[in-house]
């Protein structure tokens, strides 16, 4: 009988685990990705984990405290290097609604005043004629 491969976190969170550089460049991408690795996003009616873009995704908040966690624990990042992250994913009026909550829920984790990103979103908004969120 073959052992169970053993995970630092429980989990194969770090299946790829990237370089510091990796995670500040290019930030907003690699963070979905370690996000995604956590388990975060799970498909609305089987509860299965799938793909932050996927039809019916929704956010499982336990996995983000713990995928949260992961991440500041190996990286140990600033307000500031979480901004990248949080302005694309805030600001981008194509961001899909799971990464808005993991960017806001980031922001209140790292007391990141959401105010001028919401504000900046909704200019994004208007200058294509979307309404507002």
């Amino acid at each position: 009988m073959s052992k169970e491969p053993e995970f630092p976190y429980g989990h194969p969170f770090w299946l790829n685990k990237p370089e510091r550089s990796e995670v500040l460049e290019p930030f907003p991408l690699c963070m979905e990705d370690l996000f995604q690795s956590g388990h975060v996003f799970k498909n609305g009616i089987t509860g299965k984990t799938c793909h932050s873009d996927s039809y019916m995704t929704c956010v499982d908040f336990k996995n983000l405290d713990v995928a949260f966690d992961i991440i500041q624990k190996e990286y140990n990042l600033t307000k500031e290097e979480w901004m990248p992250f949080v302005t694309y994913e805030i600001c981008n009026v194509n961001t899909q609604p799971p990464l808005f909550i993991v960017a806001m829920m980031v922001c209140f984790k790292m007391g990141i005043d959401t105010a001028p990103l919401i504000e900046q979103r909704t200019i994004n908004n208007a200058k294509l004629g979307l309404a507002n969120p």
